[in-house]
């Protein structure tokens, strides 16, 4: 297996970063818009309103980004600290099993320890097996507590 390194994405990233996140977005059913999700990427670096990390499998060139995680803060009103929802992570078709979303998960967790954060949060389809297997791998557990609405406003 390769070895995977994983980065904090800045500003300079976001070409790269845009271009993989377009793809996230069409595996969600989403119309492709690389130019758009190049411009959302960039804002969310520039605003630094999100942590995004960017994988790339050893000899992959810096112009090219293999997988990616993006994590958006939430606080925990209860708890009073602050959480982070591991709102999307993606790794190109051609290098999935080569241990990118695994080194992508890992960082996403040293993160949140790194930022004081209590918990990491996310969601994923139901009928997204293989990813759902991969997260309860890595000792994520199913919540049983709490159900979720939505409305679109």
């Amino acid at each position: 297996m390769q070895k995977v390194a994983v980065s904090r994405a800045e500003p300079i990233d976001a070409g790269p970063v845009g271009e993989i996140f377009d793809l996230y977005r069409q595996f969600y059913d989403a119309e492709t818009d690389v130019q758009g999700s190049i411009k959302f990427i960039a804002e969310r670096l520039r605003a630094k309103d999100s942590a995004i990390f960017a994988a790339r499998l050893e000899g992959t060139p810096s112009s090219h980004v293999d997988g990616f995680v993006q994590l958006l803060p939430k606080f925990s009103t209860s708890r009073m600290r602050r959480d982070w929802i591991l709102n999307d992570l993606y790794v190109r078709d051609d290098v999935r099993h080569n241990g990118v979303a695994k080194a992508l998960m890992r960082e996403a967790e040293a993160f949140a320890k790194r930022t004081g954060a209590g918990r990491l949060q996310l969601k994923t389809q139901i009928d997204n097996t293989e990813a759902r297997k991969l997260y309860e791998r890595l000792g994520w557990r199913e919540d049983k507590e709490f159900v979720t609405y939505v409305k679109d406003v």
